[in-house]
């Protein structure tokens, strides 16, 4: 392995074991089953080199001695040699950066269809309102009616001075009064 490989997988550079139980050692558990077939594809097409020519890159996480987690990408290629040529790539960052795309389009989708929502739950009460409208008209209209004739008639009664002609008429408007009242 290069240098760059032992620095990219967290290999000490003193670490001579090249092998693949030493590769598939920082390969992410939930990821040596996918490595372990990458390994044996490449390893049984090595007799019939260079057909098929094999071209693979494939993304695994590794943990690293202070158990960070990382992903790479292994890139390898035959060649006429009857060899594989190859590449480790750390690509961490653009895998975190992915996620967080999806993760915001997630997010965005959620809000656009709550928008959407919204923007229903807004026609149906713009449609709904002319018909609220009329019924609080005619809801005021009878009301103001209903409580115009009892004020009418209290006042009425009430306006009239006591000492005047209408004496005997006392009792009734004191009624009238009265139940004009209780009628509001």
């Amino acid at each position: 392995w290069s240098e760059g490989s032992r620095e990219i997988l967290g290999i000490d550079q003193g670490d001579t074991n090249g092998s693949f139980s030493r590769l598939l050692s920082v390969i992410h558990p939930d990821d040596r089953v996918l490595m372990q077939q990458l390994y044996q594809v490449l390893d049984s097409a090595i007799d019939t080199l260079p057909e098929p020519a094999i071209d693979t890159e494939k993304t695994f996480r590794i943990i690293l001695p202070g158990k960070d987690i990382r992903w790479i990408k292994f890139v390898c290629e035959s060649t006429d040699l009857k060899a594989f040529t190859g590449a480790v790539q750390d690509v961490t960052e653009s895998v975190l950066a992915a996620k967080e795309v999806r993760q915001a389009r997630m997010e965005l989708e959620q809000k656009l269809s709550d928008l959407e929502s919204t923007q229903k739950e807004l026609k149906i009460a713009h449609e709904v309102a002319p018909a609220a409208n009329a019924t609080k008209s005619r809801f005021i209209a009878r009301i103001s009616d209903d409580i115009r004739s009892p004020i009418s008639g209290l006042l009425g009664s009430l306006s009239l001075h006591p000492g005047s002609e209408l004496d005997r008429y006392r009792p009734v408007l004191v009624e009238v009064a009265t139940t004009s009242g209780v009628s509001l």
